[in-house]
């Protein structure tokens, strides 16, 4: 799969679920500056949370994280690469099954699920590629 923004990972869970955000690092064109939580509007919505992104279109969000009631953490650097730590494997699932949803496969369920602890790359091209770690990931593809 392509890498997600901080908005796409949101966009797995419902608009009304509450949340809390637990870091928030970025660059503000308003204010010129950095701005981090203590400086945001009350935030407890996933719904709040996109109404307050669209009103700050030039944010330039750094480093992010939030806990999600009743399903666990999201976090993302640089507005990508959403990690996600859920509380429960049936969470896990339903979420790997909205993403999957998005790009139209099967097959990639069965790799992520029947192979624990590796790194799976789904490619544009369907093919799936597995790595023992991310660090071989990037070994592979000459990123090291």
């Amino acid at each position: 799969m392509n890498e997600l923004s901080t908005r796409q990972g949101l966009s797995y869970f419902a608009l009304e679920t509450n949340i809390e955000i637990t870091d928030f690092e970025a660059q503000s064109y308003k204010q010129n500056d950095w701005i981090s939580a203590k400086d945001l509007p009350c935030i407890s919505t996933i719904q709040e949370l996109f109404s307050y992104f669209k009103s700050e279109p030039k944010l330039g969000l750094i480093d992010f994280e939030i806990a999600i009631e009743n399903i666990g953490t999201m976090s993302t650097h640089d507005d990508g690469e959403p990690n996600f730590i859920f509380k429960s494997k049936e969470e896990c699932i339903s979420t790997l099954e909205k993403a999957i949803s998005k790009i139209g496969t099967k097959n990639l369920k069965s790799e992520i699920l029947d192979n624990p602890g590796f790194f799976i790359d789904y490619r544009t091209d369907e093919s799936i590629m597995k790595y023992d770690s991310f660090d071989g990931y990037l070994k592979a593809n000459s990123y090291l």
